[in-house]
């Protein structure tokens, strides 16, 4: 996984949120995507950079396992890596209430031609009432949550030709999972 090390990575990190908040701005008002083939191992990577940079000083143990024939995906890597870090900040904020140890796993596999990638924690879960209206704006579980991420998630995921959706019958915990297009 990749680590912050010295203020220079932690300026790259700045840079590359910086980045990802400029172009969600212009997805939501444009509704418009930079889709090209991209490496999936590497995005995932620089995702959980930003998403839990403090990982191993919180105790969070992350395991990241990308099958080998999910290489490259269709996607505009800012707006992919948006999704993932939403997810990864989702998570980690949902296990800060459940006991040690808290447990990432992130998996990537192919799936009727796409590739269907899965974010899982070991928190709480989502209750069954909040699952049946998680991704409508304005819906939340956070006392100062918006309620807008996992919706515009939804929506960017499905401007890339895929689906987004949260498998209530995994317990403990949360796991979602969003397909985007296979390159070619």
């Amino acid at each position: 996984l990749v680590k912050v090390r010295g203020p220079e990575m932690a300026e790259a990190q700045a840079l590359r949120a910086g980045e990802i908040v400029r172009r969600l701005r212009t997805f939501i008002a444009r509704g418009e995507a930079d889709v090209r083939a991209e490496p999936l191992t590497p995005l995932i990577e620089d995702s959980l950079a930003l998403g839990a940079p403090d990982a191993s000083a919180t105790g969070l143990q992350i395991t990241l396992d990308v099958s080998p024939d999910v290489r490259e995906v269709m996607a505009d890597r800012i707006q992919i890596q948006q999704i993932l870090v939403n997810l990864i900040r989702n998570a980690t904020d949902a296990m800060q209430g459940s006991p040690a140890p808290h447990h990432l796993k992130i998996r990537a596999v192919t799936r009727d031609g796409m590739a269907e990638v899965s974010v899982r924690d070991n928190g709480p879960g989502v209750a069954a009432e909040v699952a049946e209206n998680l991704f409508a704006p304005f819906q939340t579980t956070k006392e100062s949550g918006m309620g807008v991420g996992l919706s515009i998630c939804r929506r960017i995921v499905e401007a890339h030709g895929g689906q987004m959706w949260l498998d209530a019958t995994s317990r403990p915990g949360a796991d979602f999972h969003f397909t985007l297009p296979l390159a070619a």
